[in-house]
């Protein structure tokens, strides 16, 4: 799915609400344990198992075991390209919300009328 015209593979790989849930997750905490980003995304596992595989063959995050106190984990982390196409995403959406929502302002209405005011709300 590409929905972002003009942005880069790996930032347009990130236009997917589950993959982009889980590059916002490792964007804001940082490394984490593939059990927390379940939780944290509410994805499934098959979800978080095959979106990881996907993003990870991409070069847009890195799966490494580490031991723990619990015993070795999978940790998922967002690599500096990820990072990268992370913020491209979401200065495209910004700027792409900010735009629809100017262009869609509602115009006041002079009281008792259907007919919007002249010169206010205008473009």
């Amino acid at each position: 799915m590409n929905g972002g015209g003009g942005l880069s593979k790996k930032a347009s790989l990130l236009f997917n609400p589950k993959r982009f849930a889980i590059a916002t997750m490792l964007y804001i905490a940082g490394p984490l344990p593939l059990s927390k980003l379940r939780e944290a995304t509410g994805l499934s596992w098959g979800d978080l198992d095959s979106n990881l595989r996907r993003l990870a063959r991409e070069g847009i995050v890195s799966l490494e075991r580490r031991l723990t106190s619990d015993g070795f984990r999978t940790f998922a982390t967002l690599t500096p390209e990820g990072a990268a196409a992370y913020r491209e995403l979401a200065s495209y959406l910004e700027n792409t919300l900010t735009s629809a929502l100017r262009s869609s302002r509602p115009r006041e209405r002079s009281p008792g009328s259907d007919e919007p005011r002249k010169g206010v709300g205008s473009h």
